[in-house]
């Protein structure tokens, strides 16, 4: 079977927004331009089918896997293991407990935990985690304290929309 018969890679981008008052996941899968959009909040509560997204991602078993290791969906953000995967683990673990005020609480208390270059220091186990993750951030070595950098910062030097 050639290259350009085979499917997709099994790889999900996702970002993790927390606000006093909302949370919201957005994601989409490599080569899809469907966007999947969550919001927690005192106006919508779209937590019964985030629940149930993330743990069908969690059910994929791609027939062309990442990588040997990898047997299933790959989700990639940016501080995805310092920062957004917390949330996911969470929302997986204690899905009746998660609430936008929880999704604050456990935001300041990331970021009261954060060392110099704002990495979490509590990571989750890689034993422990749900679905694989890929972390942007370390696999470009921005946790260099020499590199350090904010998206938003890398997204203007590449002049990204």
């Amino acid at each position: 079977m050639s290259h350009q018969n085979q499917p997709p890679l099994p790889i999900f981008t996702y970002d993790v927004e927390t606000y006093y008052n909302m949370f919201c996941f957005v994601g989409k899968f490599l080569g899809d331009s469907r966007l999947y959009i969550f919001e927690v909040s005192e106006f919508k509560n779209d937590l019964p089918e985030l629940v149930r997204f993330l743990f069908w991602l969690k059910s994929i078993n791609p027939q062309r896997p990442v990588c040997k290791k990898i047997n299933g969906i790959l989700m990639n953000a940016f501080k995805g293991l310092s920062f957004d995967y917390n949330f996911v683990h969470e929302i997986m673990n204690n899905p009746h407990g998660f609430t936008y005020q929880k999704a604050w609480e456990m935001k300041n208390q990331i970021f009261a935990e954060q060392d110099f270059n704002g990495n979490n220091r509590r990571q989750i186990w890689l034993t422990d985690r749900h679905i694989a993750q890929l972390d942007l951030f370390l696999l470009h070595h921005f946790d260099n304290q020499a590199k350090t950098s904010s998206l938003k910062n890398i997204e203007f030097v590449m002049r990204s929309e």
